[in-house]
């Protein structure tokens, strides 16, 4: 196998094998992510980009290239759910840049399954309504008949079968998708609020946390001095 590794200055290793991987947090006015049915005032975006490890002073540094290979957004949602359920086909995100693409513009649709899954009991009901419009035309060409025999009969069967079974089978089944895909919603809502209020609580108690930090190494410094001597 060829060995892809250049030195530079003897300081520098350059492999492309070598990477670094980066996650923040961004806020802005609203926008959608792949696979959420919401509007975003919080995402989290994750890069990886190629990396070189060098050796200075006596220890080693890695420092990542400017130009991500890849990165994608995810709703803190999408996030808690990608570091807890591994071993899955995936998560949901949205890819904002690539190394050979660069800059991918944003998908501008805003419909949501529900959305969609209504559409489909729509379309459905206009197809069973189609299907009976042409029914009862064969239906007044039958009754319109002097005499009805037994194969007139059979086919009226058929045609009263026929609508039944579309009645049956097909808006029962998009009612329950409708049904479910608003639980999905909800459930989705519920996950996206949480995890929101943990990230707002998270940054409280860290901002917290600072400021008592400052006023503790303030106190210290006025009874001690910077050299940790007492105070005067």
């Amino acid at each position: 196998m060829k060995d892809e590794t250049i030195k530079v200055k003897d300081e520098t290793i350059k492999h492309p094998s070598f990477g670094m991987i980066h996650y923040s947090r961004r806020h802005g006015s609203g926008q959608r992510v792949f696979g959420s049915p919401f509007d975003h005032h919080s995402l989290i975006a994750i890069s990886i980009c190629q990396a070189d490890l060098r050796h200075d002073l006596g220890e080693d540094r890695y420092f990542g290239h400017s130009s991500p290979l890849i990165e994608v957004e995810l709703s803190p949602a999408q996030f808690a759910e990608f570091l807890t359920n591994g071993n899955t086909c995936g998560v949901p995100c949205s890819i904002n840049a690539t190394q050979g693409k660069g800059i991918i513009p944003r998908y501008e649709g805003n419909t949501t399954e529900s959305d969609r899954t209504h559409d489909d009991l729509v379309k459905s009901i206009e197809s069973i309504s189609d299907q009976i419009t042409f029914d009862e035309k064969r239906l007044e060409g039958i009754l319109s008949k002097p005499s009805i025999g037994k194969g007139d009969r059979e086919e009226i069967k058929k045609i009263i079968s026929s609508v039944q079974t579309q009645i049956r089978n097909s808006l029962p089944f998009y009612a329950k998708q409708l049904q479910e895909s608003a639980t999905r919603v909800v459930t989705e809502a519920k996950a996206e609020i949480n995890a929101y209020v943990h990230d707002a609580v998270q940054n409280a108690g860290l901002k917290a946390i600072h400021e008592r930090g400052d006023a503790a190494v303030a106190l210290l410094e006025s009874k001690f001095g910077d050299e940790g001597k007492p105070g005067l």
